[in-house]
């Protein structure tokens, strides 16, 4: 893989409910990026992303995976969140090293409880959002529903870039109003045929574009003067508009997809290309308070937002470059205890394919292996650099207590317990020696009994769950004599 500057880099997190094709669509991207010859089903176990057994067993993400494609000579760094709630970690940790957020709409439900929810994690961050309306192949896909339910839910922000021909299983066609385009797709593989906007869709189309036009005018004084003037903007004028809408959080451009039979995915990555941010430019606070540009001439810097214990390999930490770049051998230091760490080989990482590389720049994402202090929130800089802002999770939402069914093994399950919490800041495992059990709290009773399962099946220990005591106490009420 060859290196890439910071102004070539983008940064996305898919985002959005459960069972809206966030993992079949960073499939998509792969197979555009060239990743993979082959795109993998959920339902086959056989996608990059879901490369873990019980991900693969239950159809369904729980972790935040890290991908990439090179897609328009530019690296594409895409983290596939999980869309439960109670694994809201993994999105949480992808916003902190994520510019964007593509947020995934099913179609057929349009926007749903665990939409709002991930979009609300979105807001809270300031990560500028472009929505796919995926699944519009499927029965019961319904454009006009999901159209309304982006308007109720989103407001003034939301900007119609697309709208599909034919949805439901017999879609094959997207009119592009930001081109003025027609896109007919020929085959399942992304291939497509560019043509003139078919008559009876020239009004639809005309009418979305003016309103396109207008949103990316209001983005910028000087595009609001000249579309007052001549009442049209150019393709890259309209991007321009767009790029600062997005900046500002004030627009979100929705798109159509078919994820399963790649249909849109390729305009899709065009348009995060042609217009999101890059890391250039982005600016990442430290604990003190400093700025720190993403500038790749500055001494280099590291945050690890992800650690992980993988089958064959240990420990592997994944980062951000904050600055500088990163070649493999350095040595750098924990600001925040002084604790040295060598970085003898780093890798460009999609799922679990390592690509070793010789060095990373400034907004690229990577991994690296058995670093003695490498945990998940940590800040690993040249010396005389302050460590950057921690990471804030939401509290615990569900705790229970837990013991180890042989009393012989607490040991060792208390250390399985906190290498599990160490790799989730969501889970929290504690002592409470009031009511002497081991406490397990997390999002909710999908992120527990994953822990069980991991304790089971990776670690050998048999854990039992039980309700905590309740801790009854006794204080003196009134003075008596006897």
């Amino acid at each position: 893989m060859k290196e890439y500057s910071t102004k070539d880099i983008r940064n996305v997190v898919l985002i959005g409910s459960s069972k809206s094709g966030k993992t079949t669509l960073s499939e998509a991207m792969l197979y555009e990026g060239k990743v993979v010859d082959r795109r993998g089903t959920v339902e086959g176990k056989n996608t990059v992303s879901d490369n873990t057994e019980f991900e693969q067993t239950n159809q369904k993400s729980v972790y935040a995976t890290p991908l990439y494609a090179e897609f328009m000579n530019t690296k594409f760094n895409i983290i596939d969140a999980p869309g439960s709630d109670d694994f809201c970690g993994g999105a949480i940790s992808a916003f902190k090293v994520c510019e964007s957020a593509i947020l995934t709409v099913n179609g057929a439900q349009g926007v749903e409880v665990g939409t709002e929810i991930f979009a609300r994690y979105a807001d809270q961050y300031n990560k500028p959002m472009i929505v796919a309306v995926n699944q519009l192949d499927t029965e019961k896909a319904n454009w006009e529903h999901t159209r309304d339910t982006l308007k109720e839910a989103f407001g003034k922000k939301v900007v119609f870039a697309q709208f599909p021909v034919n949805p439901g299983p017999g879609f094959d066609g997207i009119v592009d109003v930001i081109t003025m385009k027609y896109y007919h797709f020929t085959d399942e593989n992304g291939k497509f045929e560019e043509s003139d906007i078919p008559a009876q869709y020239a009004d639809e189309a005309e009418e979305l574009h003016m309103e396109l036009v207008e949103k990316a005018a209001e983005g910028d004084d000087a595009l609001m003067e000249k579309y007052f003037e001549t009442m049209e903007l150019s393709i890259d004028e309209v991007r321009a508009g767009l790029r600062a809408g997005l900046a500002k959080r004030e627009v979100m451009p929705v798109f159509c997809i078919s994820a399963r039979k790649d249909i849109g995915v390729k305009r899709l990555m065009e348009f995060v290309i042609n217009v999101a941010a890059s890391p250039a430019g982005e600016t990442n606070k430290t604990v003190g308070g400093e700025e720190v540009a993403c500038d790749p001439s500055a001494p280099v810097s590291i945050f690890i937002y992800k650690t992980s214990v993988e089958q064959h390999l240990g420990d592997v930490s994944y980062f951000k470059v904050m600055s500088g770049v990163l070649k493999e051998g350095a040595d750098l230091v924990n600001p925040e205890n002084g604790n040295g760490e060598r970085l003898s080989a780093i890798y460009a990482v999609a799922g679990d394919k390592k690509e070793k590389v010789s060095s990373i720049s400034a907004g690229d994402i990577g991994c690296v292996m058995k670093l003695k202090g490498g945990k998940s929130d940590v800040t690993l800089a040249a010396p005389g650099q302050e460590a950057f802002e921690h990471m804030v999770f939401p509290d615990a939402r569900y705790r229970c207590a837990v013991k180890a069914v042989d009393k012989n093994d607490e040991a060792k399950v208390g250390e399985a317990l906190n290498k599990i919490a160490a790799q989730d800041p969501t889970i929290n495992v504690e002592y409470s020696k009031e009511l002497r059990q081991t406490i397990l709290s997390g999002q909710g009773e999908q992120a527990i009994n994953l822990v069980k399962w991991r304790m089971n099946n990776e670690f050998k220990q048999n854990i039992e769950f039980l309700a905590p005591k309740v801790p009854y106490r006794e204080t003196i009420t009134k003075v008596a004599t006897a």
